[in-house]
């Protein structure tokens, strides 16, 4: 999935790290580094999902559609039940 989606997968890393900081209510006043991941993978089309580096017992999960990404940090052992890309068609 990463190959040749540069912008998709910055976006994402982005995306990850606001959701933490907001999560965490540190805003981006610390610096950025902290909210680094430790795994990134793809789950589905469109979908990723990581492990912070720091924070272990949070997870990210991102959506990214064609102009929209959404990402909600939560509890390590959170299940989602939500299927595929809701953004896929935006």
């Amino acid at each position: 999935m990463f190959v040749g989606q540069k912008l998709e997968i910055s976006t994402a890393l982005w995306a990850a790290k606001e959701a933490s900081s907001k999560a965490l209510r540190s805003g981006l006043m610390s610096p950025v580094e902290i909210y680094n991941l430790a795994e990134f993978r793809a789950i589905d089309s469109g979908v990723l999902e990581g492990v912070f580096k720091n924070f272990a017992q949070h997870k990210v999960r991102i959506w990214i559609g064609s102009s929209h990404a959404l990402s909600i940090v939560l509890a390590k052992r959170s299940v989602i039940s939500l299927e595929g890309n809701p953004f896929a068609g935006l």
